[in-house]
């Protein structure tokens, strides 16, 4: 498990520079790209997305494969589902999630695909798996990911689980969060060699 440094006390770049840096580290001290698959949830999510954005554009090797469970990937909140869905998203709001885009975006272009991957040029990325909840603000950012994926050519998985909520992932309990575990389980011994 990665941890990386947060805002308000270290804003945007900060917490993308530093999973960069473990991934660089990773990949110099005997791993290869090809045996790194990287899983974000929620604002986790989207931070993995920027992190492949960012080798992308250095230049790097990638992972061999991305999962996102209900990744947060829009903080410009122009998706449909943050009107849509607000009053059944049992978890999250947008009044509460400007709050955090605040204090990590501060005065940066919150546009900027480093910041709300969902703006993201995802061309030559590897496989992707995404899953969500019908019931989640967020879902929009995942069909928007997984349509930009596609229209890129990348291999992509959505899965959204019906009547469920934000990082429905988490509970252990629930049998459609073994079903999910499951499917990433496949999709991660699919892709990393």
């Amino acid at each position: 498990k990665i941890i990386y440094i947060i805002a308000p006390e270290n804003p945007f770049p900060n917490g993308l520079n530093d999973v960069v840096k473990v991934f660089h580290y990773l990949c110099n001290h005997g791993y290869s790209a090809n045996n790194i698959g990287i899983l974000g949830d929620s604002a986790g999510g989207g931070l993995a997305l920027s992190m492949l954005l960012k080798l992308k554009e250095m230049n790097a090797k990638l992972p061999a494969a991305l999962g996102l469970l209900s990744p947060w990937a829009d903080l410009s909140f122009s998706g449909e589902t943050f009107n849509t869905l607000a009053g059944v998203d049992p978890i999250l709001s947008q009044e509460q999630l400007s709050v955090f885009a605040n204090m990590y975006v501060q005065k940066e272009d919150v546009k900027n695909p480093f910041i709300s991957s969902v703006y993201g040029d995802y061309k030559d990325f590897p496989p992707m798996m995404i899953i969500a909840g019908s019931h989640e603000i967020l879902l929009s950012d995942s069909t928007r990911i997984a349509q930009n994926a596609m229209n890129q050519k990348v291999e992509v998985s959505l899965d959204i689980f019906n009547g469920l909520w934000h990082v429905f992932c988490a509970d252990p309990t629930l049998p459609e969060s073994k079903n999910a575990i499951k499917k990433l389980s496949s999709f991660f011994n699919k892709n990393l060699f």
